[in-house]
């Protein structure tokens, strides 16, 4: 089950070690608005895991090892990762105890995968229903999340999905 307990916050320096790998609203239902809501995702995050330098929190997810990043980016909120620790870095980490972590990381990066076929193109967009368009655009949204999930590292899509209905959560904190 979610749990802010799962994600241990890191030195924000370790942000140098991920990359962007999903929006929020790569996790929420088509249409949810929330999905580019700044102020509230960064709410949420304060009232869970308290403030961060430059709203930007970093944990690393406890199951996996694995860097997670959490900060608004120009298209909304995101999710980053690519890294994986196999120990907690302290929030009160020395220079060297960061450095220290460092020389043990693991930068895991992208995965290189084939695109997915392209999409069935049966309905021409100028005569297609609500419903058809609503159909094909939800299909594209899924190949999306599957292709971003299979080059994100392994385990990643799940980590980020934990943290991304975390928020959501009223009885999270």
């Amino acid at each position: 089950m979610a749990s802010v307990d799962n994600f241990e916050r890191i030195p924000g320096v370790l942000v140098g070690v991920t990359s962007k790998m999903f929006s929020w609203g790569d996790f929420l239902p088509p249409g949810d608005s929330r999905g580019l809501e700044a102020e509230f995702f960064l709410e949420r995050l304060r009232s869970l895991f308290g403030k961060a330098e430059n709203d930007t929190w970093v944990f690393r997810h406890r199951g996996t090892g694995l860097v997670v990043t959490a900060y608004c980016a120009q298209s909304g909120p995101s999710f980053g990762g690519g890294a994986r620790l196999a120990e907690v870095v302290p929030l009160t980490a020395s220079d060297a105890q960061i450095r220290e972590a460092l020389s043990h990381i693991e930068v895991i990066g992208l995965r290189v995968v084939e695109p997915p076929p392209p999409t069935d193109a049966r309905v021409g967009t100028a005569d297609a229903s609500s419903a058809e368009l609503a159909a094909l655009h939800e299909d594209e949204r899924r190949q999306t999340f599957r292709m971003l999930e299979q080059r994100a590292p392994e385990g990643f899509a799940a980590a980020a999905e934990e943290l991304a209905h975390l928020l959501l959560r009223d009885d999270a904190g």
